[in-house]
């Protein structure tokens, strides 16, 4: 019987050296369709190939949760006027000008820049310490709905709940970086939020919960300045209106075209986030074959935390 080999993304990527050296010319395959390869020496591309469109969402989202994708941020502040500003992670300024932007703020991301993996994803690609340099309170109602997802049942959530998983080890790693939860709900927030979770009014409570918090700052005359952080333009455009500063997080126009590089730690990553959405990939170079198995059954908090998956060689 052929081993299974535990890997986190570490481990995975001194395997990965090992078995393949420097050079890599690997085809990412689910069900018998290639997924995407990998190519290139030591700085590796991702190429893209047709899919179907239930695969090729999770094969966006997998290059979306590892920084793979290109993100514009446009930043609107309402102090006495509306000013904005916006520049993409194409630009080599993207750190310094976000380590600025960000200093003295007090970040507040939403569900999906949670579930997107948009903070750790940044850090990862950036190859920056930016997380050290920045603030960050997660909104309980955000907990809250992340919850409610991975209780989910039935076989069209089983998607959302391997993404909320992910998006627990999102949580966890900016814990470790010094993010807190905002303070504790207002009941009357808390009953609201149980009346309508799931719905697209989960955002505007979530929001509330922001302006509770900037409220009770005022009363207790502490100055913080919160920043929404948003892949809804819905939910951001809202928060605009509602006098709450926003940076909007968007994919750059014809990204397909310019994805990143990546170094072999970040060819890592990717590979367990999508074996992860995907249950089980195999690796092919044409001359040897390996399952990459990121479900199964016992699969327990460390192991998403630690982002544990199974190697096992599929060679005859």
């Amino acid at each position: 019987m052929t081993e299974k080999v535990d890997h986190t993304p570490d481990s995975l990527q001194s395997w990965l050296q090992k078995e393949f050296g420097s050079e890599l010319d690997l085809k990412i395959i689910f069900d018998e369709s290639v997924l995407f390869e990998i190519v290139g020496k030591d700085d590796f591309e991702i190429n893209l190939k047709k899919l179907e469109s239930e695969q090729k969402v999770n094969v966006v989202s997998s290059l979306l949760m590892t920084g793979f994708i290109h993100l514009k941020f446009s930043v609107t502040e309402d102090d006495s006027s509306v000013k904005e500003s916006n520049i993409s992670t194409f630009s080599d300024e993207f750190v310094p000008w976000f380590e600025k932007l960000t200093e003295g703020k007090i970040l507040i991301p939403d569900t999906n820049t949670i579930l997107n993996r948009t903070m750790t994803s940044l850090s990862l690609m950036s190859q920056s310490e930016l997380l050290e340099h920045i603030v960050l309170q997660i909104p309980r109602l955000v907990i809250l709905e992340m919850e409610r997802k991975a209780n989910d049942s039935g076989n069209k959530k089983l998607i959302d709940k391997r993404k909320t998983f992910l998006g627990y080890a999102e949580l966890m790693e900016l814990k470790n970086f010094g993010s807190q939860p905002m303070k504790e709900l207002e009941q009357e927030t808390l009953i609201g939020f149980s009346g309508i979770s799931g719905t697209t009014h989960t955002d505007a409570l979530i929001r509330r919960e922001i302006s509770e918090a900037k409220l009770n700052d005022k009363n207790s005359q502490i100055i913080n300045d919160y920043t929404l952080i948003t892949s809804d333009m819905v939910n951001s455009l809202s928060a605009i209106a509602e006098g709450i500063n926003t940076i909007y997080v968007s994919k750059i126009p014809n990204w397909e075209n310019n994805i990143r590089k990546g170094n072999i730690f970040q060819i890592a990553r990717l590979l367990i986030t999508t074996s992860s959405l995907f249950e089980k990939i195999t690796l092919s170079n044409g001359s040897k074959k390996f399952d990459i198995e990121g479900m199964w059954e016992g699969k327990n908090n460390s192991d998403w935390f630690d982002q544990k998956v199974f190697v096992t060689s599929n060679n005859n």
